[in-house]
């Protein structure tokens, strides 16, 4: 599912553009330890297989392989440094009901859904106000990150990456989901999404290790 091709290419530009942004930038181990854990990240995604929701039909996929930092701030924002430095794999599902009716936050089969996803995946907890269910659960000794609610197709895209402040480098990619609905004049509708995230590296630099952002 992955676009492996050319990410061998990728990575030897991302090593050029990123020693360019000085002392914030990922260090050399930091991006050979990312480059090292990928495959098994990867194969961890690879294995995760949640079965379709009863009545419900998918519609898009996008998958995601990404890298960032976090940064703490010292006295103020203008005070920041990088903390350290990780990556994760996303598969972002996309469905809508399989008899054709549109689906909302208010829809019985919305709730159904979302309880049957947490059948099938104990660690997933339900919201009693909107039909959502999120936890997360150990795959091969990774804390594995998944989440379901109803959107619109339009915002599917949305946050499908963690939160990372500097050095965000997409790895590789897949259509965006927006796009991939448009191409079936679905990009308007409600659908039910599905995330699933699996961090597959982190390195968390000790204080005096840290680097300035200006």
């Amino acid at each position: 599912m992955f676009r492996s091709s050319g990410a061998a290419v990728l990575g030897g530009l991302l090593v050029v553009a990123l020693a360019a942004c000085g002392s914030s930038a990922p260090t050399d181990e930091e991006l050979a330890g990312a480059e090292a854990a990928r495959p098994a990240g990867i194969q961890t995604l690879a294995a995760i297989e949640i079965p379709t929701p009863t009545g419900w039909e998918q519609i898009a996929e996008r998958n995601v392989d990404a890298c960032g930092s976090m940064t703490n701030d010292r006295g103020g924002f203008d005070d920041a440094h990088i903390n350290g430095y990780s990556c994760a794999v996303v598969r972002r599902t996309l469905y809508v009901r399989a008899d054709g009716a549109a689906t909302s936050r208010d829809d019985e089969a919305a709730w159904s859904a979302t309880a049957e996803l947490a059948q099938n995946i104990p660690e997933l907890h339900l919201s009693d106000r909107v039909p959502n269910a999120n936890g997360f659960l150990t795959v091969d000794g990774r804390r594995v990150r998944a989440e379901a609610f109803i959107t619109e197709g339009e915002n599917a895209d949305i946050d499908i990456l963690p939160l990372w402040h500097r050095n965000e480098t997409i790895v590789t990619d897949e259509t965006k989901l927006v796009d991939q609905l448009g191409e079936q004049n679905r990009a308007g509708d409600n659908v039910l999404q599905l995330t699933v995230t699996v961090p597959y590296f982190e390195y968390l630099r000790p204080e005096e290790e840290e680097s300035y952002v200006p």
